[in-house]
């Protein structure tokens, strides 16, 4: 079984040091590879060694742990984090940024085989998850007919700039600027379009990938795309959807 890596980060050395002995003594599906004493320098460090779990301080100068956790959650594999401080009031904020857990200084052996445990938990779900979709044979449609004054016309994907939902109904958009209704429900759109092509940005929105010209920050931590066609459109990109935008787009 591989490793979990771990770094911990706390501006007090005897803190790294108590929590690296715990990991030792009672979890040995750990290795340890390092500790950082404050947010600014381990932020180089996490880049580049890409750890699997974080032991972090909150209250820590220059940069929080806070802070650090909202750097850390757009990178394309960031780590589990666990919070451990001394300051209870920031419990909600913590979970706020994704945190897996949060201990609470002093803490001991269980605090800390409890957090493992979980992570340990939450690892297994995510690889069975991957092991059913790799195992899974996925049909994906090339075409989709759409009824107009009892016609049936067909729609090649490559020609869908959009699909949609609004006041409960989901519509296709192509790249002609033609609106289309449509009886299949949006999450039967996401399991039957190419993800290769298409990307689910938001609960109300897929987008075809080819027409995304450019994006801007929006709120949220979320994006704004401008999809290009006959009749541009800008569509949301949910903060929960950004991992998956960026598994297409690097930036």
């Amino acid at each position: 079984m591989k490793k979990h890596r771990v770094l911990i980060i706390d501006d007090e050395q005897l803190i790294c040091d108590e929590i690296a002995l715990l990991l030792n003594e009672c979890c040995p599906e750990v290795e340890v590879i390092g500790n950082c004493l404050d947010g600014k320098s381990a932020l180089p460090l996490i880049i580049k060694e890409n750890p699997d779990i974080i032991f972090l301080d909150i209250h820590m100068p220059e940069i929080t742990g806070l802070q650090l956790a909202e750097l850390i959650a757009p990178l394309p594999n960031p780590p589990f984090i666990i919070f451990c401080t001394a300051y209870s009031e920031f419990a909600l904020q913590a979970f706020t940024v994704n945190a897996v857990d949060y201990i609470m200084k002093p803490f001991d052996e269980k605090d800390i085989r409890r957090v493992i445990n979980k992570i340990d938990r939450l690892t297994t779900s995510i690889e069975n998850h991957n092991k059913v979709i790799a195992e899974t044979p996925l049909s994906y449609s090339r075409k989709f007919a759409m009824v107009r004054n009892d016609k049936h016309h067909i729609l090649d994907v490559s020609t869908l700039q959009m699909v949609y939902a609004e006041n409960r109904q989901v519509f296709i958009r192509t790249l002609d600027g033609k609106t289309w209704k449509t009886h299949l429900t949006l999450q039967e759109f996401a399991n039957k379009l190419p993800p290769n092509q298409f990307l689910r940005c938001h609960r109300n929105f897929i987008v075809n990938l080819e027409c995304i010209e450019q994006f801007t920050a929006w709120f949220n931590r979320g994006y704004l795309l401008k999809l290009s066609g006959d009749l541009p459109a800008e569509v949301p990109v949910s903060r929960n959807y950004v991992p998956a935008l960026r598994q297409h787009i690097q930036f």
